[in-house]
């Protein structure tokens, strides 16, 4: 199953209609029915059901569009995670101070500041060896 398989699925289910949901896609609606018919072939269930002019969702389709917008949410999710990752905005930074630093007010401010400006990125305070702490 791919991430594509999911985003068709998701517009015809919201369109609860082939064409327009292809039209929303950019796509013809042809190619967009084969995807809907694989998706269907490797669940082993169909997911939209005809009614009137357009499609509803099956009991087997309502059950899989809730799992299906999360799991495009945490692709999205983990694409940004990389991208923040990359521009050093999430991760982990240590920090190796002397005993004093703790105590001056200094450390714990910027330890602060930074937290504030960066609330993913996890700061790990390590005193350094042979200090006193």
């Amino acid at each position: 199953m791919e991430l594509l398989h999911l985003r068709y699925f998701i517009a015809v289910a919201e369109a609860e209609h082939f064409g327009r949901a292809a039209e929303q896609l950019h796509i013809s609606q042809s190619p967009l029915s084969r995807q809907i018919a694989q998706l269907e072939e490797e669940i082993g269930a169909k997911l939209f059901v005809a009614s009137g002019r357009g499609v509803k969702l099956s009991p087997a389709g309502r059950s899989f569009l809730e799992g299906a917008r999360a799991t495009l949410a945490r692709a999205t999710r983990a694409v940004e995670d990389a991208l923040e990752a990359a521009q050093g905005r999430i991760g982990t930074v240590v920090v190796g101070f002397e005993g004093g630093m703790a105590y001056s007010g200094l450390l714990p401010r910027g330890v602060q500041m930074f937290r504030a400006r960066h609330p993913r990125v996890e700061v790990r305070l390590v005193p350094l060896p042979g200090s006193p702490t």
